[in-house]
């Protein structure tokens, strides 16, 4: 495991989400809720965002970048002690990483768990780094801790 994970998406020129993820199936990339999330009216700003992210998240934990990886790489809003309503705000919550099962399981190995994303965007690129939220002196041998 790295000590970080740094990803760029560079979308200028790109119209579409699907652009820029070249021969990767978006279906087999973004998750279910990432895309009701993703359609509810946000710029291309936050699809590359969050691709970002799930790339950051691949690194950190050092995996390669494909499909697979990516779709069990979540990238969804956070609650925020700042804003009463819920994930479904459209006022820029922060990230938050949901692992699937077993890409849980190769950060577990490499003891960290959990993962934390930070995003930015400018006109044309979003950037994302991925730090592990805290690192076990040991990896588990099975199940949490």
């Amino acid at each position: 495991m790295h000590s970080c994970g740094v990803a760029m998406i560079d979308f200028g020129g790109v119209s579409t989400p699907e652009q820029m993820l070249g021969r990767m199936d978006p279906d087999r990339v973004f998750t279910r809720g990432e895309k009701l999330r993703s359609r509810q009216g946000v710029t291309l700003q936050h699809w590359a965002g969050r691709l970002a992210a799930k790339q950051a998240v691949l690194r950190l934990i050092g995996v390669p970048v494909t499909e697979e990886w990516l779709y069990q790489a979540e990238v969804v809003p956070a609650p925020s002690p700042l804003c009463r309503s819920d994930h479904r705000c459209l006022h820029g919550h922060p990230p938050r990483v949901v692992l699937g099962p077993d890409l849980e399981l190769a950060a577990m190995s490499e003891g960290c768990d959990p993962v934390t994303v930070s995003i930015t965007h400018s006109d044309s690129t979003s950037l994302a780094v991925a730090i592990p939220s805290r690192w076990r002196d040991e990896p588990p041998t099975r199940g949490r801790s």
